[in-house]
């Protein structure tokens, strides 16, 4: 008996995350109900992505898009702050969406790793708990414009903080970080550089 509480409390302590040190939030949406036609169209797709891009204040580098010959696209935009990509099933309504950013935080809207459902414009975005999530901030801007522009009557998403472990952030040689496109490595090999 003591050897299964011991063992359920271990599993208990390993299901808490463990302090990072954050780098970007990582945005997992999936887009429910969203029309055929809209999801089949390359240049809608691409379109969505370049609104939700505007709404998050988020910065374009570059852009591919590929229709696939029966149906679907995929498509990827490079950001200076990482990367939103898509992949579509117009037949089912839905599609499976990327969006990292390394800027600034955002604040999350539930628990950490906790999904967020929105089932319409009617009900509006619920924590899993049935509560009312707070969207605020760019990312959630750039979620809004997109499924807007795909005019999806349904989603779920999972907002991530990601990074390393704060000890082992904290053990590299000077304590590192940084929000730069190096995370702070830049300044880990400055002496090295040759003007």
């Amino acid at each position: 008996m003591l050897a299964a509480l011991a063992s359920a409390l271990l599993f208990v302590v390993a299901l808490e995350p463990a302090p990072l040190e954050r780098l970007g939030t990582h945005v997992i949406l999936e887009v429910h109900r969203s029309p055929f036609d809209v999801l089949n169209s390359s240049s809608t797709v691409q379109q969505a992505m370049r609104a939700a891009v505007s709404a998050g204040s988020l910065t374009a580098i570059s852009e591919n898009f590929h229709s696939f010959p029966v149906m679907g696209v995929s498509g990827l935009m490079l950001l200076s702050e990482s990367h939103l990509s898509v992949h579509t099933w117009p037949q089912r309504g839905y599609a499976a969406v990327d969006l990292f950013s390394c800027g600034p935080p955002s604040p999350l809207p539930c628990a950490p790793n906790s999904p967020v459902n929105f089932a319409g414009a009617d009900t509006g975005w619920r924590c899993d708990s049935g509560a009312a999530a707070p969207g605020a901030g760019p990312l959630w801007r750039a979620v809004e414009a997109l499924l807007t522009e795909l005019q999806a009557d349904g989603a779920r998403l999972t907002w991530i903080e990601r990074g390393p472990p704060a000890a082992a952030a904290k053990a590299k040689a000077g304590g590192g970080g940084g929000f730069g496109w190096l995370g702070g490595l830049e300044r880990d090999h400055e002496e090295n550089v040759e003007l």
